[in-house]
C-alpha cells in the first residue's frame, strides 16, 4: 500500500470502497497457509466465496481451512508479518504482558508526578511567592511615590517661578516705599525672596 500514497485520490477511494487491500490480504494468507496444488483454481473458488458472503464480513483468515488456521493471537493490524516471520521473532504473551505493564507503569508515574506538582505545591514555593509579592508591593509603592513626588516637584517649581515673576516687578516698583526695616528682603542676583520680617 506504500505505492498508493502517491496515487490519485480517485484510485485510493476506489480501493477503500471495494475493500481491495482486505481481499488481497485474505487471498494471500489463504495461499501461504494452505499451499494448494492448483493456485489459480483455489483463488477462483475463494473469490466466488468472498462474492457470496459479501465484503463486509471479510476477515483475513476467511480463505484458510479451519483445520489449518494458526493459533496465534492478534497483535498487529496484519498477519503478513507473522506469516513471514520466524517463531523467535514473534511476541510471546509474557513479553507482551511485561511491555504493557512497563508502559502503563510509566504512564501512571509520569501523570502522577505531573498531577502532584500542579495540585500540591511545595511549602517553600509558598514562602518564595510571599517574598516576591512583598518585593513587588515595595517596588510598586516606590514607583507611586516617585511619580507623585515628580508631579509635586514640577508643581512647586512652576508656582515658585510664577510667584517670582509676579512679585519681583511689584517689589521693584514699590521698593522705595519701604523703610530699612522692610518686611521682605529680595536677593537681586536671582530675584528670590530671602527673608520675611
Amino acid at each position: 500500500m506504500a505505492s498508493l500514497r502517491r496515487a490519485s485520490p480517485r484510485l485510493r477511494k476506489y480501493f477503500r470502497e471495494n475493500y481491495i487491500p482486505q481481499v488481497c490480504e485474505a487471498l494471500l494468507c489463504g495461499l501461504l497457509v494452505t499451499c494448494p496444488e492448483d493456485p489459480l483454481r483455489y483463488l477462483e473458488e475463494m473469490i466466488i466465496g468472498i462474492m457470496e458472503n459479501g465484503l463486509e464480513t471479510l476477515l483475513w483468515d476467511m480463505c484458510i481451512d479451519p483445520l489449518m488456521k494458526p493459533k496465534i493471537r492478534r497483535l498487529s493490524e496484519t498477519y503478513l508479518e507473522q506469516l513471514f516471520g520466524l517463531d523467535d521473532q514473534l511476541m510471546t504473551p509474557e513479553l507482551m504482558i511485561r511491555a504493557c505493564t512497563f508502559y502503563t507503569g510509566r504512564l501512571l508515574k509520569t501523570h502522577f508526578h505531573t498531577w502532584r506538582e500542579i495540585a500540591i505545591p511545595p511549602t517553600n514555593e509558598d514562602e518564595l511567592l510571599a517574598e516576591k509579592m512583598e518585593a513587588a508591593i515595595v517596588y510598586a509603592n516606590f514607583r507611586l511615590k516617585k511619580h507623585v513626588l515628580h508631579h509635586w516637584h514640577s508643581y512647586v517649581k512652576n508656582r515658585k517661578e510664577q510667584l517670582r515673576d509676579f512679585l519681583l516687578p511689584q517689589f521693584k516698583r514699590f521698593g522705595n516705599m519701604w523703610s530699612s526695616e522692610s518686611l521682605l528682603v529680595v536677593d537681586d542676583t536671582n530675584g528670590l525672596i530671602v527673608e520675611w520680617y
